[in-house]
């Protein structure tokens, strides 16, 4: 009987190309051989400047094109970021890449009386120094709550790979941010979730009524009261930046957190 459960074992890893990356820290996380390739693939031309970042007054990042110029062609990638990571969204795939910025850039303008336009006359970095990569952390902070059975609020994350400079790529499990999520199909809310939902003090959950109505009905209110507290009471910082990017659903419209890692280099 032993024998038959690990042969049957044997064949599925076969079969779906499963690779295992588990350690000590870490535990288990699955992904295929398969989206390690093409993520390798998509990422390993990169070429990126020294000082990576977004604008610290608007929050842009400034270098797009020089992303976008240097990812494969036959690929559609869309490109997006947040205050502390860019992150690389293939179409049709079931993961993203995410890329952490090591700083900001502040820039410091001057009012022209002449041409009566404001010029640009300092330009400087300013590295991260409470996180100097936010993804390892925000790596971290998944782990932990997978540890502790929050593992339904939170998405599989892992280094995939390291660029000749040391900088660390990561994947994670693709879900579809809120502010973006008219197109995935909507979960059949109750009456009573929707009424729960509505008591939340916006101070105890930030994100939207609708998000916060289907984790009520996904994993019961007690669950998510837990999660909060237990995020609380050990000072993680995981919801005090849930604006509409930071939290979503995956494919089959279960809530999830998707960027927990907060900013605190301010």
């Amino acid at each position: 009987m032993l024998l038959l459960l690990f042969v049957t074992i044997l064949i599925f890893y076969k079969i779906y190309d499963i690779i295992i990356i588990e350690n000590e820290e870490r535990g288990i996380v699955m992904f295929t051989k398969g989206m390690i390739a093409i993520a390798t693939n998509i990422v390993k031309n990169l070429d990126l400047p020294r000082e990576f970042g977004c604008d610290e007054e608007t929050g842009d990042f400034e270098d797009y094109t020089l992303v976008s110029d240097q990812l494969p062609c036959d690929i559609d990638i869309n490109i997006d970021n947040g205050i502390s990571k860019l992150v690389l969204i293939p179409k049709d795939m079931p993961f993203v890449i995410k890329i952490p910025f090591n700083g900001m850039h502040y820039h410091e303008y001057e009012y022209d009386e002449e041409n009566d336009e404001y010029t640009e006359c300092r330009d400087e970095f300013y590295p991260f120094t409470v996180h100097p990569d936010y993804c390892d952390f925000e790596m971290e902070l998944v782990q932990q709550a997978q540890d502790r059975g929050f593992e339904q609020f939170v998405l599989d994350t892992i280094c995939f790979y390291v660029d000749k400079n040391g900088r660390n790529y990561y994947l994670q499990e693709k879900a579809t941010p809120s502010r973006y999520s008219y197109g995935v199909p909507p979960k059949e809310i109750s009456e009573h979730s929707k009424e729960v939902a509505a008591s939340m003090s916006k101070a105890y959950c930030r994100c939207d009524e609708k998000w916060r109505a289907s984790v009520v009905e996904c994993y019961g209110e007690n669950m998510w009261i837990t999660f909060v507290d237990w995020n609380a009471m050990n000072g993680l910082g995981m919801l005090d930046d849930m604006h509409g990017g930071n939290y979503g659903y995956r494919e089959d419209g279960t809530p999830v957190l998707i960027d927990i890692s907060g900013f605190d280099d301010n």
